[in-house]
């Protein structure tokens, strides 16, 4: 799905008393090379994101920094060498952690905590992967949904098309609307506000393979543009 927004606009010349109501936000002023119109155009395009990834955390508790780790390290080394066994799958161990008993929880010991992050394109081979890892003793921490960069650079790409598209619309709209002609583009600048944001999903708990559904995101860029307008 495509979609292109458009806002209203005022364009005055300089000089003049009138003002042109049109279907653009712009502003005109009357120069040596003749009328600068300024305006934007905006195109956005929705896709499904193509990358999964899972964040889990294996958790090693015993009475002594040294076994808890050692714990730690036994289920993040069996989870590493599973992850490398599934095609298409990437995975890269994280942030790690030891942490001694609390004042007033002395029966839990020492705690070690590293996380993972297995990362895939779609949900077939990471899904099931997951269910085994938690089977093995992982805890999932969440599931996220995101584009790709280069599924991403192709979306900003369209929408570019799509935001230069608006603009020279709007631009021959306004011309016409005040009986003049492009006559060229003095000065034009492409603006990404936001990257799409990943798409975080609750973490589960049980041992069995999660389900993921990926939702649409938003890729969009507005064109800021001169335009000299003649007669």
């Amino acid at each position: 799905m495509q979609r292109i927004f458009r806002q209203n606009y005022t364009i005055a010349i300089l000089g003049c008393a009138l003002a042109f109501t049109v279907t653009a936000p712009a502003q005109a002023e009357t120069t040596a090379a003749g009328t600068q119109l300024e305006l934007t155009g905006t195109g956005t395009v929705d896709a499904s994101p193509d990358r999964l990834t899972a964040t889990l955390v294996a958790r090693g508790v015993a009475p002594d920094a040294a076994t808890a780790q050692s714990r730690a390290n036994d289920i993040v080394r069996k989870a590493m060498a599973a992850i490398a066994s599934v095609d298409g799958v990437n995975g890269a161990a994280d942030s790690y952690s030891v942490s001694p008993p609390g004042a007033n929880d002395t029966a839990k010991g020492w705690e070690a905590r590293q996380t993972i992050h297995v990362v895939a394109f779609g949900s077939d081979a990471l899904l099931p992967l997951v269910g085994r890892l938690q089977a093995q003793g992982l805890l999932l921490d969440g599931l996220g949904w995101s584009l790709s960069p280069a599924r991403e650079k192709e979306l900003s790409k369209q929408a570019t098309k799509l935001a230069l598209d608006n603009m020279r619309e709007k631009a021959r709209d306004a011309a016409t609307d005040l009986g003049m002609k492009v006559a060229s583009i003095a000065e034009i600048s492409l603006e990404t506000p936001f990257g799409p944001r990943p798409v975080m999903l609750m973490a589960a708990r049980m041992a069995s393979a999660p389900t993921s559904t990926p939702e649409e995101q938003h890729v969009s860029v507005t064109a800021r543009a001169k335009i000299i307008l003649g007669q």
